[in-house]
């Protein structure tokens, strides 16, 4: 089929919104409430075709759907064409004092990134200085009751250095979103990255997330975030 219709792609774009917000699969009534105009059964007809192109999958037959990485990276690369990642409201984030140095400066906001946005946030002073924190923010959502999962992060941790290492020269000043296959942290996960310049140095600094992170959110939240450290260190 290939190009998806004007109601496909409204739908998709529910569907993924939905599941950010629930974590569970979402249903065809769920769906109806976003006002389409069409009865439940459309919805489904929509749906099945949806899952046939590889936008999203039924993990039980009595269940919903979920998106998969086809359909999280068409709703996100969508979002971007539009620019509605720049309409959206920015979040609010509390400004952290201003510290002794760049480096705790700039790792106390990563704190309160991570805090604000329940994810985990990298920062790079560099290629072979790598800072972590959130994780525990990060295996608090629900994707992490699965031990599979844990584990692929657990072994994702071990080899950050490296493979922050192997980013860094692709991350630029514009914020990129990386998911799934795409994303040098790993295909069971997504990021969302840029790179800052501040007096003493330039840097990396991103979120590290399930496929099911709030992208609009969370872009809005990295770029308060660039802008801050800019102005701080």
């Amino acid at each position: 089929m290939g190009i998806l219709s004007e109601r496909q792609q409204e739908l998709l774009h529910a569907l993924v919104r939905e599941y950010v917000k629930t974590a569970q699969p979402v249903g065809s009534a769920s769906l109806a409430a976003y006002g389409f105009g069409v009865s439940p059964a459309t919805i489904r007809n929509e749906l099945a075709i949806l899952e046939e192109e590889g936008y999203i999958a039924q993990p039980h037959t009595s269940a919903g759907r979920v998106p998969l990485e086809k359909g999280f990276r068409f709703v996100v690369s969508d979002l971007l064409a539009k620019k509605e990642f720049l309409k959206k409201p920015a979040p609010s984030m509390r400004r952290p004092a201003p510290a002794g140095d760049a480096e705790t400066a700039t790792k106390t906001l990563a704190k309160q990134l991570a805090g604000t946005a329940r994810v985990a946030v990298i920062v790079a002073f560099g290629p072979r200085h790598v800072y972590t924190t959130g994780f525990s923010e990060l295996f608090s959502q629900p994707e992490f009751e699965e031990y599979e999962h844990t584990a692929q992060f657990g072994q994702l941790i071990d080899r950050m250095d490296d493979v922050v290492r192997a980013a860094f020269s692709r991350v630029t000043p514009e914020i990129s979103i990386w998911i799934g296959r795409e994303n040098p942290f790993g295909p069971e996960c997504a990021a969302v990255v840029t790179r800052y310049s501040t007096r003493s140095a330039d840097g990396m600094i991103g979120l590290l997330g399930p496929l099911r992170m709030d992208y609009e959110r969370n872009y809005a939240l990295l770029k308060i975030a660039k802008e801050t450290l800019e102005e701080i260190v």
